[in-house]
């Protein structure tokens, strides 16, 4: 797929979506007066963003919801390449409004080096994210980095463009702390990727986890030898989590 092609499709999607469902910003908040009682819900969205990662927030938007902020995290890449996603496709959907903060860039004690070694031991996953080894021709093809340092930033991997906004001042974990803080018990926190963040914020506020309304997290399921016993990478890909292996420590939290 041409970066052309890539950033037309974003953009298209992004218009589409707002004609199906998914209202422009002024319109939503009539929207939301016609067709709920109830006060608007407060939501955080934390994920490793991609391209094609603005599903999830308009669907909030379309909701009705209260997005108080996207934040990144590493997990499928470093977490300043999904933040540039972040600001890149909210940017094409003329929703700059919405705050992206970014998140930490390594996980509570992984590194790259110790994730490979594991691999060693335990078997290849079929998807390694963030810590694939770093193959900077790859990322020249408009892949995301991996390994190496995580402040590089592959530009040819933005399909959508290169951002010409910039994060919001604090970090993903600060954000959150002060967000459900401001808003106590109101503020859920949807967490699609590493959940490093969600455990940073825990540690340094005692009170979040009880601030917070909930904590809704995508990552599961984990079998690393899937794919030496089925031989089949997709079947290991579907049939395992990066999210959760990248960081495995903070799951804990």
């Amino acid at each position: 797929m041409s970066p052309s092609f890539s950033k037309l499709f974003v953009a298209t999607s992004l218009v589409a979506a707002s004609f199906a469902g998914a209202a422009p910003l002024d319109q939503l908040e009539e929207r939301s007066t016609k067709n709920h009682t109830t006060v608007k819900p407060k939501v955080i969205m934390d994920n490793d963003w991609g391209t094609a990662g603005f599903i999830p927030y308009l669907m909030a938007l379309d909701a009705g919801w209260d997005v108080l902020g996207l934040v990144s995290d590493t997990a499928n890449s470093w977490a300043l390449q999904c933040g540039l996603h972040a600001l890149a496709t909210l940017e094409i959907g003329n929703l700059s409004c919405i705050p992206v903060h970014k998140g930490a860039d390594y996980p509570l004690l992984n590194t790259p080096e110790l994730f490979q070694t594991w691999e060693m031991v335990h078997g290849k996953l079929a998807w390694e994210g963030s810590f694939a080894p770093e193959n900077l021709t790859y990322e020249a093809l408009g892949n995301d980095p991996t390994s190496g340092d995580p402040t590089r930033v592959s530009k040819a991997a933005l399909y959508e463009g290169y951002p010409n906004t910039t994060f919001a001042s604090k970090d993903a974990a600060w954000f959150m702390i002060q967000q459900v803080r401001k808003y106590p018990g109101q503020v859920s926190i949807y967490s699609a990727g590493a959940l490093t963040n969600i455990a940073l914020a825990i540690r340094m506020d005692p009170d979040f986890a009880k601030n917070a309304k909930e904590l809704v997290i995508m990552g599961g399921y984990i079998d690393d030898n899937l794919l030496q016993v089925t031989g089949s990478v997709m079947q290991a890909d579907w049939s395992s989590d990066v999210s959760f292996t990248v960081d495995s420590n903070s799951d804990g939290y």
